[in-house]
């Protein structure tokens, strides 16, 4: 199928932002059989990148994180941390220990930051919301629900690297190389140069206003907007659809693959090749063609011209 008027969508139809969830902390724990109490600790601070540091990693936990521009030299981070236990004796414990980010160095490799939230209290087990209390049958220890949401200030110019659980992400401007996987959430990246590479097992992922290569790989709806096609594209989605939205004057050869149409607004034609196959292929401008490839295993997919910024 061709189509000439397809639209490039605002971001508000795609992802549900850094909603904050206390709702889901106590949802969590109500499945364990008690009644919540809950602590909040305020986290702030600042930690500094020696001149050897090139990459910043930070291993988030359930919750929101933001990646903004720091300042050369320093990272800097504020937010909060709500934790939920069974009872009020056990907030004293939580009090004793605060929560904050933290600077590890185990398996760090040379020229890394490793950043992560500081461990549960000793004496205590976190719960996760993964549906399974898995070794809670024999661990006795009291457990602990815990939602941390952050914004980190990272110097823009430092690679970065960001590994997290069931979250939502939002990262923005970046000019080094910046690798995202999360096992699920609401993920949002703009203003980025260099490679970009993401992996989201779950949810909604946007990438606005982005340069460079791109390797994609999602279990939801993928939207991308190039601010200019200066590399490869790779994309590929397991369930959702996939949107990708060139400048106008874009050159490029494409190779595209859905089970349920692909449209596009670049004069190609698209071929059904299978009961539940749909592929578009070809060359377009005059001048060096970079390779796009797009899979949307359930969902179509959409290759657009994107709106002038």
């Amino acid at each position: 199928m061709t189509e000439e008027n397809v639209s490039n969508p605002s971001t508000s139809r795609w992802i549900p932002w850094m909603t904050l969830m206390p709702f889901l902390a106590i949802f969590a724990v109500w499945q364990w059989g008690f009644r919540p109490v809950q602590h909040v600790d305020q986290i702030a601070g600042k930690i500094a990148v020696e001149a050897e540091i090139h990459t910043v990693r930070i291993l988030g936990e359930t919750g929101n994180l933001q990646v903004v521009i720091g300042t050369a030299g320093t990272i800097e981070f504020v937010g909060r941390a709500l934790s939920v236990v069974q009872s009020a004796e056990h907030v004293q414990a939580l009090k004793a220990a605060p929560v904050t980010l933290m600077r590890v160095s185990e398996n760090a490799p040379p020229g890394t930051m490793v950043l992560r939230v500081s461990a549960v209290p000793k004496g205590f087990r976190r719960i996760l919301t993964k549906g399974t209390q898995s070794d809670s049958q024999t661990d006795l220890r009291p457990g602990v629900f815990r939602q941390v949401d952050l914004d980190v200030a990272v110097p823009v110019d430092l690679k970065l690297e960001v590994v997290a659980e069931e979250s939502n992400l939002r990262v923005d401007t970046r000019q080094a190389s910046t690798s995202l996987d999360i096992e699920k959430g609401n993920v949002l990246v703009m203003h980025t140069s260099d490679a970009l590479r993401v992996r989201n097992g779950g949810g909604p992922t946007v990438i606005e206003q982005h340069r460079g290569s791109l390797d994609a790989k999602v279990g939801g709806q993928l939207r991308v907007t190039l601010a200019e096609l200066t590399a490869s594209i790779d994309m590929a989605s397991e369930t959702g659809r996939i949107g990708l939205y060139l400048p106008i004057h874009s050159s490029f050869k494409v190779d595209a693959k859905s089970n349920i149409n692909v449209r596009n607004a670049f004069g190609l034609e698209a071929k059904q090749t299978g009961p539940t196959e749909f592929c578009l292929s070809g060359d377009v401008g005059d001048g060096e063609h970079h390779e796009i490839a797009i899979r949307a295993k359930s969902g179509p997919v959409t290759l657009a011209v994107a709106a002038q910024q």
